[in-house]
């Protein structure tokens, strides 16, 4: 899906140009590590991205895959990650110059490794800072020196598939070190804890006991008071999902809000004709919420509940006395949003009307293997690309991708930035979804600003 003509001409600001300055053969490895978003656009993306930078199509070659497991030393390490990785084959792009706002770089004959990893946002944000996660999940480190590490694509061993192909398999993830951490949000807007299991409703043996406490000025640092260089190319709306059971196909935010705080036990207290003693009328409410760390829950808070009321941070299941007696909904928390979905699918298993929230693009779309889960329209309006750009629909998020690199590597990261900043570059199977920052009409200054349209004529 490339769009230009390369050699000479601009990429959304970088501007590509042949060149004679020599230097040594080098590999140039591009980490991205954290939101969903970032795996889903660089696994159809990447290869355009290094098309772009002067890589013939024949040196052009991909990986991506699901892992669940990862076994190190001995130690099997669940991880339920998406990764992926394309790659420009050495002496491809020899000649080129790329100028950006770093400056320039002649590039002679290198390999240039781009890699994408899906992961909580928050930790997206501590891996390119070089901190720690709460435990060594990914057994990447033993000292601090190595906190940066994290579990990402193998090229040993991968099934590379040529340009224009399905990507291969990944037989193996290893540890490296993050070039850029991408978060749904930006560092200040974490402030979550909670607790509950790992993977909600699960029936899964791996689902244990879990809690999670993410909060800006605790745990988390601000990378742009670190010196690091924020960029937002990417804009993502969110929506609210439902099973089959939920009566209503709309959230307004007054319902969003008192859902999602614990409120509303059961549907039926949105209809005038509940009777509260009339055992027969119960419809429990199941929350599918995220964990703490994760970009999509601090959206909810930011954008959606805006300091009006607070989130639940305790898992409540079927047997918690509240839910029994009908004073409190179910509320379980899940690792990611592949989950949650999950978690709605399964509350609708055990004869319950669940609600949950994700990227709009996530499910509820034809063909969707969750056939009793859809996405609710938000105060009328679907999360549509053009709904967000123009101020109609204002549940989303622009993609934070944080970086503190020099040299070469500067460069070509700011390549990237500007690449995904097109949208002549917006993968297709996206675009009806998601927006790049370039034809945005409305602006948020933080997440927690409402968007304003900034519309100017030309």
């Amino acid at each position: 899906m490339f769009k230009k003509i390369l050699k000479g001409l601009a990429i959304g600001g970088t501007v590509l140009a042949m060149g004679a300055t020599a230097q040594a053969a080098d590999t140039i490895n591009i980490n991205i590590y954290g939101a969903s978003a970032q795996y889903k656009f660089w696994t159809a993306e990447a290869p355009e991205f290094l098309k772009g930078l002067g890589c013939a199509e024949a040196d052009i070659y991909s990986a991506a895959s699901k892992e669940n497991q990862y076994v190190r030393g001995g130690v099997t390490y669940d991880i339920s990650r998406d990764a992926g990785v394309s790659v420009c084959a050495g002496g491809a792009i020899a000649g080129t110059t790329i100028t950006s706002g770093s400056g320039s770089s002649t590039f002679n004959g290198d390999t240039v490794v781009v890699r994408y990893t899906s992961k909580a946002s928050y930790d997206g944000i501590r891996a390119v800072m070089a901190q720690s996660t709460d435990t060594d999940t990914d057994g990447c480190y033993a000292d601090v020196s190595a906190y940066g590490y994290r579990l990402q694509a193998n090229l040993d061993g991968a099934d590379l598939v040529a340009y224009g192909g399905t990507p291969g398999a990944l037989d193996t993830l290893t540890c490296l070190d993050v070039t850029i951490g991408a978060s749904d949000v930006a560092a200040k807007t974490f402030s979550q804890t909670t607790s509950g299991m790992k993977y909600g409703n699960s029936t899964d043996s791996t689902n244990v006991s879990y809690t999670n406490s993410v909060v800006y000025g605790t745990n988390l640092d601000d990378p742009e008071e670190m010196g690091f260089t924020a960029a937002r190319p990417i804009v993502v709306p969110f929506a609210f999902f439902a099973g089959t059971g939920v009566p209503y196909t709309n959230m307004t935010r007054e319902m969003a809000v008192s859902l999602f705080s614990g409120k509303v036990a059961e549907w039926g207290m949105f209809d005038g004709s509940y009777d509260p003693n009339d055992e027969s009328t119960y419809n429990t409410v199941v929350l599918c919420m995220r964990h703490a760390g994760s970009g999509t829950l601090a959206t909810l808070n930011a954008a959606v509940m805006r300091g009006d009321a607070n989130l639940p941070q305790a898992e409540k299941a079927y047997d918690n006395e509240d839910v029994l007696w009908g004073l409190a909904p179910v509320i379980y928390f899940n690792d990611g949003s592949s989950q949650l979905i999950e978690c709605i699918q399964q509350a609708y298993t055990d004869g319950y009307a669940a609600v949950g929230y994700a990227d709009a693009d996530k499910c509820g779309t034809a063909g969707d293997s969750k056939t009793n889960v859809f996405r609710m329209t938000w105060m009328g309006e679907d999360g549509y690309a053009d709904k967000i750009k123009y101020g109609v629909y204002d549940f989303w998020s622009a993609q934070w991708m944080y970086y503190n690199e020099s040299g070469d590597t500067l460069t070509a990261v700011q390549a990237l930035i500007d690449f995904a900043s097109d949208s002549a570059n917006m993968l297709s199977s996206k675009a009806t979804f998601w927006a790049a920052q370039g034809d945005m009409q409305v602006e948020k200054g933080t997440d927690f600003t409402y968007p304003l349209m900034n519309y100017t004529k030309e």
